[in-house]
C-alpha cells in the first residue's frame, strides 16, 4: 500500500477547524521538511500556516530546548520569522532565529 500525500495535503484545511494550532503547526512544519509528492499550493499553504503561527512553532521549541525546529524555521526565511521589524530610522534588528537559537544554547 502506497501512502497518499496529495490526500493528506487536501485533509490540511479541514484539520483546521478541529485540531489545536499546536498540532497543527507540527503538521505543516512536518509535510515541509518531508516534502515528498509535495505540491505548489500545498506548499503554500502549508509555509502561510507556519508564518501565520509561527510564535506557537517558535514557543513548543523554546520550552523543549530544540532547536532544529527553530533552524529549520530560519532556513525557510519565512515572513515574521527571519527578522524583526526595521526601527524608524535605524538598521534592521538583529535575526530572531539567531536571538532564540543563542538563547537555548545557554540554557
Amino acid at each position: 500500500e502506497v501512502f497518499d500525500f496529495a490526500r493528506y495535503d487536501t485533509i490540511f484545511p479541514k484539520a483546521c477547524a478541529g485540531e489545536s494550532e499546536e498540532t497543527l503547526c507540527v503538521m505543516a512544519m512536518n509535510r515541509l521538511r518531508y516534502p515528498v509528492g509535495l505540491a505548489e499550493p500545498a506548499k503554500r499553504l502549508y509555509e502561510t500556516y507556519i508564518a501565520g503561527h509561527a510564535e506557537i512553532l517558535l514557543g513548543q521549541a523554546v520550552a523543549r530546548k530544540e532547536t532544529e525546529p527553530i533552524a529549520f524555521l530560519c532556513r525557510r526565511r519565512l515572513p515574521h520569522v527571519s527578522r524583526r521589524p526595521q526601527r524608524r530610522g535605524g538598521p534592521r534588528g538583529r535575526s530572531v532565529c539567531s536571538g532564540l537559537r543563542s538563547s537555548i544554547s545557554r540554557k
